[in-house]
Order: structure tokens, then sequence, then C-alpha cells
């Protein structure tokens, strides 16, 4: 969690594409399109900080990660948001599934 909080701060978008699960539906098969679409997130949000409120491993292929992160629109309105997060190994490495945001 904390590399893809680092790479939306520092616009690695093609770290933030091959950091997500074939079967999340943040996946994206059109990689231009998707790489447009990271990229104007990337540069419109200002990343302040992340907090990790918990983790742990549900099984050998599947965990999670519950973490808040502290982001400010460029108009200067505040985005941040709690959410727990599903990871699953694809290919051997950890890979964002699914989030779950938090309602406050």
């Amino acid at each position: 969690m904390r590399s893809r909080y680092t790479a939306f701060a520092l616009g690695k978008v093609t770290y933030l594409m091959d950091t997500v699960h074939p079967d999340s539906p943040h996946f994206n098969a059109d990689r231009k399109a998707w790489t447009a679409e990271l990229s104007d997130t990337c540069n419109s949000v200002s990343f302040l900080g992340l907090v990790i409120l918990g983790s742990g491993v549900d099984s050998a292929q599947q965990g999670w990660v519950h973490f808040r992160a502290q982001l400010q629109g460029s108009d200067g309105v505040d985005l941040s948001f709690a959410e727990r997060s599903t990871f699953a190994k694809h290919k051997n490495r950890w890979t964002y599934l699914t989030g779950e945001i938090e309602t406050p």
C-alpha cells in the first residue's frame, strides 16, 4: 500500500497499473486510456500523508490493508478517505484487488 501511495504521489503510472490485479474492477486493458486517467488523478491531487491503521493476511493468496490517506484536490478541497483494501497475489506478487471506502 505504501508503494502504491508513493507511486500516486510521484506520478508513477506504469507502476500503478502493474500493481493492479487483472480481476480488479479498477483494471483497464486499454493501457493508453488508463494511463491518461491515472495521470489526471496524479496531477490534480496533492498527496499529503498516509497512515496504515492495520494489515493482515487472510490466506497465502490474499491479504488486506486498512489505511487513511490525506489528499487535497487542486481546488483545495479535502479528498481524504479511509479504506480497507484487499490485495491478492498474481504471478507471485501482491497486487491491489479492491477496496471498501469507509463512510464517516
